[in-house]
């Protein structure tokens, strides 16, 4: 085994950590996270600087809010699109909110391409034409609860230091 993290804590739901079970070895004491030897990961494990970088959150639902929350923490300037927003998000004052349906033509049009793409919609049809437009455009995309439809992955975790 090959120790990557020594000082990440993981946090989250069940299918977040069967995703790392696929490619890591998960021990129950705070801070190992181990390539399991043997196995290809398709994921290479990195960190992006994401301070003042536009990243685009479609959807307005509970799924969205979850991921805004988390990519606050290191300071993106998140736009999120979607023809209904949450209350939670609503409350949210850093973040800009476009109530609008989603159209691919939107990232299309835009001089300001975000660095990263989550698609957060209950709309699996919708989510995959993210994906697709995003990857033919070389946009990293992150599809919820679509491991397949992804060209990056985050867990949930817990941000420590600066």
């Amino acid at each position: 085994m090959v120790e990557l993290f020594p000082e990440v804590v993981l946090v989250g739901n069940e299918k977040t950590f069967e995703m790392l079970h696929q490619y890591f070895e998960l021990s129950p004491q705070v801070g190992t996270l181990k390539v399991k030897e043997g196995d290809k990961m398709a994921y290479f494990p990195m960190f992006v600087e994401l301070k003042d970088q536009k990243v685009w959150v479609i959807g307005g639902g509970a799924v969205a809010y979850r991921k805004v929350q988390k990519l606050l923490l290191y300071g993106a300037k998140i736009t999120v699109i979607a023809p209904q927003i949450e209350t939670k998000l609503e409350e949210i004052s850093e973040i800009t909110k476009k109530r609008q349906e989603f159209t691919c033509d939107l990232l299309e049009e835009t001089k300001d391409v975000p660095v990263l793409v989550i698609a957060a919609t209950d709309d699996e049809r919708l989510n995959a034409e993210i994906s697709a437009f995003c990857k033919e455009k070389r946009i990293p995309v992150n599809v919820a609860d679509a491991l397949e439809k992804c060209s990056f992955v985050f867990p949930a975790l817990v941000k420590q230091g600066k």
